[in-house]
């Protein structure tokens, strides 16, 4: 809420949906404006979307409605008794807004993120069916970071506006750990932040290295999450840019225990 426009009747403009707005800017691949009064701005919002300069971290591709909700809307959002749920129950696809994408770091290894908004009932995201992802992966919700799941399912739950539902999604590498990115950002994993992800799978129990190089500006701290071979909470490493425009970030088994380090570069 802010005060003193002299656009509105009551000198106040209000904007209940603001998170929404910067998700949706951010996963479109649109401009990303700002319009808040001077001096009123929600700096930690505003840098959900971006670098500490400003650089914009995006998807490699405009967020879309998946191929479930166009037959959801096609064939099922009318049917004999005039409830449009009929359609949810008989699993054609989610009744409202499931958007996803994805973020490919190198040739092979694809990061996802999928929303959803204005939801009428529960929907079961499969990360094959509809985001195009097989294989062993983890995911977690943005509000719920703390927590990462390794189901081949993410459970959509009713929800409107305000209470919309962001999920990332990662790809388990082949010596077990996972890249989980910026969980405080729209889009935890995007080319304008990292790049040359590697590994090594060590002795063969799960305790190789990786690392992935995080780029910003000179004095930018950087919080990287991992999630360690058959872990269920994140492991984070704050890496400070000290000089250039990048910064190492490895993980590593040390002593039975997830170690993270900070390579300058």
């Amino acid at each position: 809420m802010q005060t003193g426009s002299s656009y509105d009747d009551f000198a106040t403009i209000k904007e209940p949906y603001n998170r929404l707005h910067s998700a949706v800017s951010s996963l479109s691949k649109g401009p990303v404006a700002l319009s808040d009064k001077i001096g009123c701005s929600d700096a930690a919002l505003i840098l959900r979307s971006c670098m500490a300069n400003g650089r914009l971290l995006q998807p490699d591709k405009p967020a879309m409605l998946i191929d479930a909700a166009h037959v959801q809307k096609a064939f099922f959002s009318g049917s004999t008794t005039g409830n449009a749920s009929d359609g949810a129950a008989s699993g054609a696809g989610p009744i409202g807004e499931v958007w996803v994408t994805h973020t490919h770091l190198g040739d092979s290894v694809v990061f996802g993120v999928a929303m959803a908004a204005v939801l009428q009932s529960d929907y079961q995201l499969s990360l094959a069916k509809d985001m195009g992802m097989t294989g062993a992966h983890v995911h977690y919700e943005a509000n719920t970071s703390s927590s990462v799941s390794r189901s081949p399912t993410i459970p959509l739950k009713t929800c409107g506006k305000w209470d919309f539902q962001l999920h990332a999604v990662a790809p388990v590498l082949p010596n077990g750990w996972a890249l989980l990115g910026e969980p405080d950002k729209w889009v935890p994993v995007s080319n304008e932040r990292f790049r040359d992800l590697s590994y090594s799978s060590g002795g063969g129990g799960g305790d190789g290295f990786s690392s992935v190089t995080a780029m910003g500006v000179e004095g930018e701290a950087v919080s990287v999450a991992w999630l360690a071979p058959n872990a269920t909470t994140p492991t984070t490493v704050v890496c400070t840019i000290a000089r250039g425009s990048a910064v190492l970030v490895r993980v590593s088994i040390v002593l039975g225990r997830p170690k993270g380090t900070c390579v300058p570069m």
